[in-house]
């Protein structure tokens, strides 16, 4: 009988966690698995004590020890509670609140994997315009508290683009508080290249409310952070935002840009969404885009063979 033991390397393949927190749900899984193991809103509720030093009489949620109580997850955030506010860990995509971002993945360990965090490498996604700061206090984060063997920050663009089998192309992410057009050229992100814009799915669902006032029809969800001052009017829209993101890329590589846009996010799924955005692209590429992407006779002439791998990446 043959025996077959696996090498740490392949441990730490099949034992690998994957966290993807958006602005709008947090998404967690085994790497290698078809779907998350988890999947809830970002938002949480939080309470904090009396002033008299008491606690409200809920006991469910996660006690800290600087007497605020968390509430994660679907079915908590639906109950009513005394002075529960509702808030995000993040701001802009990046990591604000550090204390109720800690409470999201302690809540991740031991409800959902139910298991040691030492156990797992990790592989977490970040924003492209994530701080320095911020990544450094993510690291030490996951390696001092948690204590995980292996960790890797990945820009969740690149992800997104090797998702699709690309490493060349322009990611469109819209999610719930931001569309943003993000280039990746060759698996890295070209920051000069981002561009963001509000216009997304929070103002959505404020101009929905809205407007279901004023039909006098009364809508309360159990979670949602509305965005305040923004204009319509002065917003890019998704056809906009790629090729504003284009035109601030290098000429050479436009082409490549426009030959593969991948959209991912929530507001991507509305019906009829990448129609509409593959007929605003048609109107607003530039002439000829396709056509600048063949390697002409005279190309080969000059360069030779190795021009197919500036032309075609």
């Amino acid at each position: 009988m043959v025996e077959i033991t696996a090498t740490d390397s392949t441990k730490d393949e099949v034992g690998a966690l994957v966290f993807d927190m958006g602005s709008y749900s947090v998404r967690a899984g085994y790497a290698g698995e078809d779907c998350p193991k988890a999947d809830f809103p970002t938002v949480i509720g939080v309470t904090l004590d009396r002033e008299d030093g008491s606690a409200p009489m809920e006991t469910d949620g996660e006690k800290k020890p600087s007497g605020t109580t968390y509430y994660i997850d679907t079915n908590q955030l639906r109950v009513p509670r005394e002075q529960m506010e509702v808030m995000s860990p993040l701001k802009n995509g990046m990591i604000e609140d550090w204390d109720s971002f800690q409470g999201i993945l302690d809540h991740t360990y031991k409800m959902h994997f139910k298991s040691e965090p030492s156990l797992h490498p990790v592989l977490m996604s970040e924003a492209s315009w994530n701080t320095r700061a911020k990544r450094e206090k993510l690291t030490e984060l996951m390696f001092e508290h948690y204590n995980i063997p292996a960790f890797f920050l990945c820009k969740s663009a690149v992800l997104s683009a090797f998702a699709n089998g690309r490493s060349t192309g322009l990611v469109l992410d819209s999610g719930s508080t931001h569309t943003t057009a993000i280039p990746v050229h060759d698996g890295y992100v070209l920051q000069q290249g981002i561009v963001k814009s509000p216009l997304a799915g929070d103002f959505m669902s404020m101009q929905c409310r809205e407007l279901f006032q004023e039909l006098g029809v009364e809508i309360v969800p159990p979670y949602v952070i509305a965005s305040k001052g923004l204009s319509g009017n002065t917003m890019l829209g998704v056809g906009h935002v790629v090729t504003t993101s284009v035109g601030m890329c290098d000429i050479d590589i436009r082409p490549g840009l426009y030959g593969s846009v991948v959209v991912t996010g929530g507001n991507t799924l509305i019906q009829g969404f990448t129609d509409r955005l593959n007929r605003e692209l048609s109107q607003k590429t530039p002439p000829g885009t396709f056509q600048q992407m063949w390697i002409s006779k005279q190309e080969y002439e000059e360069g030779g063979k190795q021009c197919v791998d500036r032309k075609c990446p």
